[in-house]
């Protein structure tokens, strides 16, 4: 439960939406919205073909984790049933690429507030934002960005000193 500013326990839903968004709302920016031209010239994920091999290692990879987005879909559902949801996730998969479009339930996220440990959880200040996305589009994302990574490296993109955020490499070296 929230308290209000007079120390009285929010019930009513509509107003603990609106008393944690006003919070969350001073501490979170809004960004804008990124346009990425996926169209030929690009070159970078053109030849990107999404097969079912990809998707299934990228499911098998993933975190096993009981947390939903907004499509209401957990990574432990997906791994749990990786055969049967193969086939449709890489038909799908491919569909986004071809039409350079996300659909609108991969571009929203759910916003749960979380207890700070030890803290007075009445209060908002005392919880922190988790955001909760689509795992649907986590697996295509990471599907993209293992295909840029290798184009990357493939084309020696990264100077030979540049250690951090590589594979296989340490910023201590």
């Amino acid at each position: 439960h929230l308290k209000s500013d007079t120390g009285e326990i929010i019930s009513d839903p509509s107003e603990l939406s609106e008393r944690l968004n006003l919070y969350y709302g001073s501490v979170l920016k809004k960004s804008e919205k990124c346009k990425i031209d996926l169209d030929s010239k690009a070159g970078i994920i053109d030849d990107l073909d999404i097969s079912e091999k990809l998707v299934n290692e990228a499911i098998t990879n993933a975190k096993m984790s009981n947390s939903r987005g907004p499509d209401n879909i957990s990574n432990r559902m997906l791994i749990c049933a990786p055969s049967t949801i193969v086939i449709p996730l890489t038909l799908l998969f491919r569909q986004v690429l071809k039409q350079s479009k996300l659909p609108n339930a991969w571009t929203v996220s759910v916003i749960r507030p979380i207890a700070k440990a030890g803290a007075d959880c009445s209060l908002p200040q005392n919880t922190r934002p988790i955001s909760c996305e689509s795992n649907l589009s986590k697996i295509l994302e990471k599907i993209i960005c293992e295909h840029i990574y290798k184009k990357l490296e493939d084309s020696n993109f990264f100077d030979v000193n540049q250690y951090g955020f590589r594979k296989s490499r340490s910023t201590d070296q």
